[in-house]
Formats: C-alpha cells, structure tokens, sequence
C-alpha cells in the first residue's frame, strides 16, 4: 500500500496556539481511518497526488482511488465538523 510514503507525509502540524488543538483533532481522525483509506486521503491532500498517480503507487485503480477518498473525507468531516 505504500504506507511507509503516506505515513512519512502525514499532515506535518507543528501548530502552535490554538492550531495546536485542531491539529490534534485531524491526527484522531486521520488515525481512526483504515490504512488505505488514510494513505489516499493522504497522498491527495497533502502531497497533491492525482488518482491516477496514487493508483500506480498503492497498485489499486483510480475508481477505487476515488472511493477511498471519498470514504476517508467522509469520516474526517463527520468526526470533524464540515469546517471551511
């Protein structure tokens, strides 16, 4: 799956203030997410990965790339709050 890759570009928040917070709140929800789901949300967000280039990586199909995401995105805005 390329964890190790998702893993090392894990949301790097060295927040201070009330960021800190906030931050610590997305590592709870990115934590609680299934590895995959995780690693593409990841991949996505953070490294600006397209879906097909996260395919090739994990060696998955972009439809599943997609579904992942939408998942992963899922869970983070309900445990979150739809925050913008």
């Amino acid at each position: 799956w390329g964890e190790e890759q998702a893993t090392e570009a894990q949301f790097a928040m060295d927040a201070s203030g009330p960021e800190v917070g906030q931050a610590a709140e997305v590592r709870a929800a990115l934590d609680e997410l299934p590895e995959h789901h995780r690693a593409v949300l990841v991949l996505h967000r953070h490294e600006g990965m397209t879906y097909d280039e996260i395919g090739q990586r994990l060696g998955i199909s972009p439809s599943t790339v997609k579904k992942y995401l939408r998942l992963g995105l899922r869970h983070c805005r309900e445990r979150l709050g739809n925050r913008e």
